[in-house]
């Protein structure tokens, strides 16, 4: 009696267990630098969702787990299945722009998920262009940034900045990822001539880089 007690309870704890391990989700993934590729540690990952109760959709977020990327980047989430309408992760640490993303809970139809995450380390430029002597009214001038890295929703924009006569002018700081070697085309025209150069700038990571383009 005593041992058939005792394999009863076994197959409890086992089918139990079976049924926790049916109910999580797992996320993982790694963390790098957007710039180098490098493993980021100790950063703050966090998983979100809007639950659907008793046929009701949330409207806000909930969050189902938290956890830290280890010393290679690393990181796993794991958490309960519930219904929900959208999925997000958000990464933090200090130093490093905000990062959120939305996906969609079929892509943890299997139990599993891997999201790998870029974060880009803070840094921004500020532009001064002036029209130096001697200047023309017709004098036309323009500039752009080419290298931008395109997911960064909040970094500077890839478009023509343009300025015609007498000018000088500061342009409001922009974030561009600390650590990259940030490649400006500039352009010059004065009635038939046309000037076009390029230059490389380093972004010193969690600084303002002040830039004065002179033409």
């Amino acid at each position: 009696m005593h041992k058939n007690s005792i394999f009863f309870l076994l197959i409890l704890i086992s089918l139990f267990s079976c049924k926790k391990k049916e109910e999580n989700y797992s996320l993982n993934g790694k963390v790098s630098d957007i710039i180098t590729g490098s493993p980021i540690s100790g950063v703050t990952l966090e998983v979100q969702g809007k639950v659907i109760s008793s046929s009701t959709y949330s409207s806000m977020f909930s969050t189902f787990a938290t956890g830290t990327s280890g010393s290679d980047g690393y990181y796993a989430l794991d958490f309960e299945k519930e219904k929900v309408t959208v999925f997000k992760l958000i990464a933090r640490k200090n130093g490093y722009l905000l990062y959120e993303i939305e996906f969609s809970p079929d892509l943890l139809s299997s139990g599993s998920y891997t999201l790998d995450v870029l974060l880009a380390n803070n840094g921004w430029i500020s532009v001064r262009v002036v029209n130096a002597l001697p200047s023309f009214a017709n004098d036309e001038f323009s500039y752009r940034f080419l290298n931008i890295p395109v997911d960064i929703a909040s970094s500077c924009g890839s478009g023509y900045n343009s300025f015609s006569g007498i000018v000088d002018q500061q342009v409001e700081a922009c974030f561009v990822p600390g650590g990259m070697n940030l490649v400006i085309e500039k352009n010059y025209n004065h009635e038939q001539t046309h000037i076009q150069t390029f230059d490389t700038l380093y972004i010193i990571p969690n600084d303002t880089l002040e830039y004065i383009i002179q033409y």
